[in-house]
């Protein structure tokens, strides 16, 4: 979806330029707040580096689409005001021309050969093998500051996509180079609910529900598409808000292709799980939308045999949705 990504790549060049503009009012309230308290500037959002996806979406051949919240805590390697010397994705996005989809795609292609060069085994979690390993070698600075995000996204996403579709041979492991995976928000922070204002319904329908809908389209035929039907997974309860009965009949208000859709609902006999449903018309086609709800902070996906029913049922000629 060429207009997906030209219109990221503009956005985040923007928002660089205009953030690196505030360069010198930022070191005012920085010399202000030095020794004093109360500061404000760790929580200014548009100080870190926006990752409204990672990932493909130009792919014609995805393992699958995922919806996130937001990126988590921005820090040193997101950092438009960053020291000079230190190393971070503003490196990558500058070496890059500043186009995001460039960026996205050199900061996996690094991240992987790094991981595979250093015998990492990547069947297994990465989180605790990089801790060991930093603590090993502990002068090593390639791409040391980037290796957290994309091990998250392997640990969390990479992993489970692995074991959903029954991967045992390590040549043919999931990439990010694989999948699309969608920000509900592109903005860093602790936590979504510092975020939540910036997640208007309107800009979810328009750049996260309905690229995806387009994203699902591409996905390889198998666990998650079959025929016309298409399955994107969510993580989150914020999509329960904004897809809820009150909400829709708002965005329909506004978008004549959500007039005919049912307000999203519990997955009968699948505990914590959502679903969603679009029905394109034109070319027909039913995108599901699974959300998984479970309370609590953890962005990690429920996986058991059980999860794989449920993409079973819902891809089957029998469901009625």
């Amino acid at each position: 979806m060429s207009n997906y990504v030209d219109f990221f790549n503009d956005y985040v060049k923007k928002w660089y330029e205009i953030a690196t503009s505030q360069l010198e009012q930022f070191h005012l309230w920085d010399d202000f707040f030095d020794n004093k308290p109360f500061s404000f500037l760790n929580s200014l959002p548009f100080r870190y580096f926006p990752e409204p996806y990672i990932g493909n979406p130009k792919s014609k051949k995805l393992k699958a689409v995922f919806i996130n919240l937001n990126p988590g805590e921005g820090g040193v390697m997101q950092d438009v005001f960053k020291s000079p010397n230190s190393l971070s994705i503003l490196d990558v996005f500058e070496s890059n021309d500043m186009d995001y989809q460039k960026t996205i795609k050199s900061f996996i292609d690094s991240n992987e050969k790094f991981f595979d060069n250093n015998y990492f085994d990547k069947n297994k979690p990465l989180k605790n093998q990089l801790k060991k390993y930093k603590e090993e070698n502990p002068t090593c600075q390639e791409l040391k500051p980037l290796h957290d995000t994309y091990v998250w996204w392997h640990d969390n996403r990479l992993l489970w996509l692995k074991d959903i579709l029954g991967i045992d041979d390590l040549q043919n492991l999931p990439s990010l180079n694989d999948i699309v995976g969608i920000e509900l928000t592109p903005w860093h922070s602790t936590n979504f609910s510092e975020m939540v204002n910036t997640a208007k319904a309107n800009n979810i329908w328009q750049y996260v529900l309905k690229p995806c809908i387009e994203f699902s389209k591409n996905i390889e035929e198998g666990c998650f598409k079959r025929g016309k039907k298409s399955i994107v997974i969510a993580k989150g309860s914020v999509l329960k808000k904004i897809l809820s009965e009150k909400n829709l009949k708002i965005l329909s208000n506004e978008f004549e292709e959500l007039k005919d859709s049912n307000p999203i609902k519990p997955l009968q006999n699948y505990t914590n799980w959502y679903q969603w449903v679009y029905k394109c018309k034109d070319p027909e086609w039913t995108c599901f939308f699974l959300v998984y709800s479970k309370p609590g902070y953890d962005m990690k996906i429920a996986q058991s045999p059980e999860v794989i029913e449920i993409f079973k049922q819902i891809l089957s000629d029998e469901y009625s949705c």
